[in-house]
């Protein structure tokens, strides 16, 4: 089974090693005279693979596998740092026992028939509250369609993939989700 929480929109990483962590030290026991020292101290960088450049960037060293940490500082809308628009919400959909895909499907399909407003976006589907079962992928094939959950945790909107496996040397499930225009899904 695949479990959704629409209420999470992104998980961002930021990471800077420019600062000297002595700040931190006073919740872990040290003393205000270890935490002026540990201030004066020139402190290295903590860690070989992401350190602060001579133009003051980060740098990102790969790994002895050629692995590198990514660098999610530009994850979000517009590349993080604005805040998300609001959409007006044109359908909402209840949770019902058994499949919600068609119910979903369709609700998106109606919004997705709307013509954008002036930003773009043409209006959101938002899901109440509860748990919905998805036997089959629900897909938003237009743009400025915004699928929108409620709350958080087990008490917010939940989607949970009902889909059976495919068959096959690497038996996967589908996605639950699919976005993408008429040449297909990204």
């Amino acid at each position: 089974m695949k479990f959704i929480n629409l209420s999470i929109l992104f998980i961002a990483v930021f990471l800077s090693f420019s600062e000297p962590v002595s700040g931190f030290l006073s919740d872990f026991g040290t003393t205000n005279s270890d935490q002026d020292k540990l201030a004066q101290k020139k402190m290295a960088p903590t860690t070989k693979l992401v350190y602060p450049g001579t133009d003051g960037r980060l740098v990102y060293s790969p790994d002895s596998l050629g692995n590198t940490i990514p660098d999610f500082s530009n994850a979000g809308y517009k590349g993080g740092g604005v805040s998300l628009p609001y959409v007006a919400v044109k359908e909402t959909i209840w949770p019902v026992k058994g499949n919600s895909t068609p119910i979903i499907q369709a609700a998106i399909d109606r919004v997705s028939a709307l013509s954008p407003d002036a930003s773009g976006f043409r209006g959101a589907v938002l899901l109440r509250a509860g748990i919905y079962e998805l036997e089959a992928p629900i897909t938003i094939k237009a743009s400025g369609v915004v699928l929108r959950g409620e709350d958080m945790d087990d008490i917010g909107t939940i989607l949970i993939g009902k889909s059976p496996k495919e068959k096959g040397v690497k038996a996967t499930r589908q996605a639950l989700i699919n976005i993408g225009g008429t040449s297909g899904a990204v």
